[in-house]
């Protein structure tokens, strides 16, 4: 094969060249770049990103073996290859990215961005998004610069890596591969191990993710033997790509992924790198040809540019992109990569700009310019200034909520088991409370409007909510929820003024187990069960059952009445973003994204039928909210140029407001029982 100088990963080292490899990056991105386009048979695409780990691995592993045989490792220009390869389409891709957020998002989003800004200026970006990947996590669709999490991974690794692998070769050389391959199986066990308890770290972190890049070390340190027959080549590699193809599929965001899962596409690129170290394969020529290899050669700017365009376009378009929509952003996308290629990658790369060393100092000036851009747009809150909006940190509303929501621990001890406390509802927070507001974070959305009724009453209250723990007794979405909804049990049976206990939670999630139409938090919610009385394996519907039955009948038991408030309508869009665009545009945000009151009974079906099974017992009430959120054929989003939610499910304070009504007849009736 012709010897030329090239680089896939680095430069200035001479390497064989392999098209192949470059048509391996080309299938990586396609798979990804398909996938977050949504087009659906690529329901796996985003396992592009692993086999971008092994092919990394396998490229800047060879390249730094060879320099320390040669002995010319320098680290100082292991890192300036590094710089030219990853900063300057990065920071254009940044600039041109922060440009675009504050003219299209809204403050919150904006703020959001400037962070995210921060954290990939510094390559900790996947810190950031594993931190904000809770329940209260903002839809990875307004997120334009979450696919940096890769490259993130990526430089956190090679931080340590040449250090240590010119370590190894200098005093355990023998033994070199032998410790690689130790540490990968170290840490792909730890992957398996940890997807069970954070399966969000799992994904984001890099100790759980070095065994995909050593997996390319290894095959750079020649831990398999390269001579083979050419038909053993051949099947290797029609059995790598094969490997890789079948995730593309038949894995979903329901897959529990990395762990094993991840072991098909980085054992398949292996297969395909390995099959082709000694000369060409059938599938090798496959992927040289060259308009394949032309999409390996963009491929970094192409995923550089990929995520924020179809972010931009889908939070511009609101609702799916049509097809003539995605032709459009896919032509965009690659028009932009062509360009960032050939006009900036290229000339750092060949050293056309910034010959010498001066590129660390430039590199260090466009990182501190980027840090002082995002720390200002978080610092500023967003600029919400920027559009004419509600401001609502400055209504009555916003400052009487703050005002009561002035959480204390309950009987002053304080417990690191609530992240909010016990907070006081009501009129007067002196006198003593009747009633408990309990749940997940929609007990926190829909305590202003409790607050309302109450304070209309003159009777008091108060409420404890831990988000993603609705209040189903034994059966628990994470663990600590089981023992936090047992601590309250405890206090309310502590606590007999507490006569009415008010239960609201997201019933449809837990019930159902998916999210809810364009929602893209975790796609899947599963339910455990504490109890021995029921399989572990049982489905979320019967423990869903089982667990709000346990609640209510521990409550009858200790003498309480319980109110249950039926689901708030979800909405599957982010409400205020799409707000804030359908102002600009003219549009009316209801008719857009407002689900019908059909929609509303069919996602609502079974939890509604297991609350009003319960209702049918004494001291039980249920209060509908869609009575008035979905009084027509749909469900409001918005009333009176407000929104009523403030992202996708979860009620704004004008929205908790706006349905307090139906709380008037509990509250009125414990208003008249304080005082006989």
């Amino acid at each position: 094969m012709k010897q030329q100088s090239i680089n896939l990963q680095e430069h200035e080292v001479k390497l064989t060249y392999r098209p192949d490899i470059d048509g391996l990056r080309a299938v990586a991105v396609l798979a990804v770049i398909l996938y977050h386009l949504d087009i659906k048979p690529f329901t796996g695409g985003f396992v592009g990103v692993d086999v971008f780990f092994v092919i990394s691995g396998y490229l800047i592993t060879t390249i730094i073996m060879r320099e320390i045989d040669e002995h010319q490792f320098s680290l100082v220009q292991f890192y300036e290859r590094r710089i030219r390869r990853i900063f300057p389409a990065l920071f254009v891709v940044l600039f041109a990215t922060s440009i675009v957020s504050v003219i299209m998002f809204t403050a919150t989003e904006l703020k959001a961005f400037g962070q995210s800004l921060v954290a990939t200026a510094l390559f900790v970006s996947n810190m950031l998004f594993w931190s904000e990947s809770g329940y209260f996590d903002a839809p990875s669709t307004f997120k334009p610069l979450l696919h940096t999490w890769s490259l993130a991974v990526e430089e956190q690794y090679y931080i340590f890596f040449p250090l240590f692998l010119v370590f190894l070769a200098k005093y355990f050389r023998p033994a070199l591969k032998f410790i690689l391959l130790g540490i990968a199986v170290a840490s792909f066990l730890f992957s398996v191990r940890y997807l069970r308890i954070d399966a969000s770290g799992t994904f984001y972190f890099v100790h759980t993710r070095l065994w995909e890049l050593l997996i390319g070390s290894l095959l750079a340190g020649k831990l398999l033997p390269a001579r083979m027959n050419l038909t053993v080549r051949n099947l290797l590699g029609v059995l790598g790509l094969a490997v890789i193809a079948a995730p593309l599929f038949f894995y979903t965001n329901g897959t529990a992924f990395p762990g094993r899962a991840a072991l098909l596409p980085t054992l398949g690129a292996a297969l395909i790198i390995y099959s082709g170290m000694e000369s060409q394969t059938l599938v090798g020529r496959l992927l040289s040809f060259r308009p394949v290899v032309f999409i390996g050669k963009i491929s970094y700017s192409l995923y550089l540019w990929h995520w924020p365009v179809i972010v931009f376009a889908k939070y511009y378009a609101i609702l799916e992109l049509k097809p003539y929509q995605i032709v459009a952003v896919a032509l965009l996308i690659f028009i932009l990569s062509v360009v960032s290629w050939q006009f900036v990658e290229k000339p750092f790369r060949e050293k056309r700009l910034l010959q010498d060393r001066r590129i660390f100092g430039y590199a260090a000036s466009a990182t501190v310019l980027m840090l002082i851009c995002g720390a200002v747009i978080y610092l500023q809150e967003g600029f919400p200034s920027r559009f004419v909006t509600i401001d609502v940190k400055n209504s009555p509303a916003y400052k009487e909520v703050q005002m009561w929501m002035q959480c204390t621990p309950p009987d002053n001890v304080k417990d690191p088991l609530y992240e909010s406390k016990f907070c006081h509802l009501g009129k007067d927070t002196t006198n003593q409370p009747t009633f408990l507001l309990l749940g997940d974070s929609h007990s926190r959305a829909i305590a202003p409007g409790v607050q309302a009724a109450a304070s209309k009453a003159g009777v008091a209250g108060m409420f404890v909510f831990k988000p993603t723990c609705p209040p189903l007794t034994g059966v628990y979405v994470l663990s600590v929820c089981n023992e936090f909804v047992e601590r309250i049990m405890s206090y309310i049976r502590k606590h007999p003024n507490l006569h009415t206990i008010i239960l609201v939670s997201r019933w449809a999630i837990y019930a159902d187990g998916s999210t809810y139409k364009n929602e893209l938090g975790d796609p899947v919610i599963l339910l455990s069960d504490k109890q021995p009385d029921l399989d572990q394996t049982d489905n979320n519907p019967r423990l869903f059952k089982f667990g709000l039955t346990r609640t209510v009948e521990k409550l009858l038991n200790m003498g309480r009445s319980v109110i249950i408030v039926n689901e708030i309508p979800e909405i599957g869009y982010n409400v205020p973003a799409a707000f804030s665009i359908a102002q600009r545009t003219g549009a009316d945000i209801n008719n857009i994204i407002a689900p019908s009151l059909d929609e509303y009974i069919a996602r609502n079906t079974f939890p509604a039928s297991v609350i009003q099974s319960l209702s049918k017992r004494k001291n039980v009430q249920v209060l509908d909210p869609s009575r008035i959120l979905c009084a027509q054929a749909r469900c409001l989003v918005a009333v009176d140029g407000q929104y009523l939610y403030t992202d996708d499910d979860h009620l704004s304070i004008f929205g908790a407001q706006y349905i307090s009504s139906i709380f008037d007849g509990i509250f009125e009736n414990s208003a008249g029982n304080e005082t006989k």
